[in-house]
């Protein structure tokens, strides 16, 4: 995969952080392209495509957290989770500790 492809897939999938209900809005491609990208990004990243965003989506949540802007429920919600709990739960199983642990203290 040609590193444009690459820059291209994984910034469609980082504006499109809080439509997270609508994975498949991320790209117009057909459906034979679409699969080789997904090929080509398991190969590189060792997750699927949903992973991978996910993985994006919970980052992106952890950097908000850290700033001290938002709440959990917030953070989750702005970054396209439509459940604190799922999220909660996501946070933990990726980074071993509750988001309320990235929250500065005060």
């Amino acid at each position: 995969m040609e590193l444009d492809t690459l820059r291209d897939l994984y910034e469609a999938m980082a504006e499109s952080l809080p439509s997270a209900a609508q994975p498949r809005s991320l790209s117009v491609q057909p459906c034979d392209a679409r699969l080789v990208d997904a090929l080509h990004l398991k190969a590189i990243t060792a997750s699927s495509p949903l992973q991978y965003r996910k993985g994006l989506q919970l980052l992106e949540a952890r950097r908000l957290l850290r700033a001290g802007t938002l709440t959990v429920s917030a953070a989750a919600f702005d970054v396209g989770y439509e459940s604190a709990a799922q999220f909660s739960r996501d946070y933990t199983r990726k980074f071993g500790a509750s988001p309320k642990h990235d929250l500065p203290a005060g």
